[in-house]
């Protein structure tokens, strides 16, 4: 399922002021290989957060590839003939069997050199401390907008 197509019953628009100014100095750094957005991987369960997270970081001129799923993130992520430059992940993922930090190390394990960023409104960054996780960066939900977009291009710059 798309979750960003426009004919989604599930789909949600979140307006927001735009600079334009800011919004042009803050696109998105090509990748090396291929002057292309970098890609971004976001997963949450819950499809509205994933949604509005793929809509910042589109804003901001990356590719971003939503999952409400873990398991269909390794499965894609493994298949990818691209693979990410960031995982944007949430730590409590409700009835699925993994927690963010569970996948990103899952992650790492196929592509051991992506950027992680772990999200959460239910921990604070400390649950990475005895964790084999490698998280770069922890974001406390709810976040604005432009903290994201700040967030990731210093992570991918």
């Amino acid at each position: 399922m798309n979750l960003l197509a426009k004919n989604n019953p599930c789909r949600l628009n979140v307006c927001y002021p735009v600079n334009k100014t800011m919004s042009q100095s803050n696109a998105a750094p090509p990748s090396a290989e291929s002057g292309s957005p970098s890609l971004i991987f976001v997963v949450d369960d819950s499809a509205m957060l994933v949604e509005f997270a793929a809509m910042v970081l589109q804003s901001a001129g990356y590719a971003v590839k939503p999952f409400t799923e873990p398991g269909m993130l390794l499965k894609a992520l493994g298949e990818s003939a691209r693979p990410p430059a960031l995982l944007v992940t949430d730590y409590d993922m409700g009835s699925h069997s993994m927690n963010g930090l569970d996948l990103i190390v899952n992650c790492h394990k196929i592509h051991p050199s992506m950027k992680t960023i772990l999200a959460s409104g239910t921990v604070d960054g400390s649950v990475t401390l005895h964790h084999a996780a490698r998280v770069d960066r922890f974001l406390s939900k709810p976040y604005p907008p432009a903290q994201l977009k700040a967030m990731v291009a210093d992570l991918l710059k």
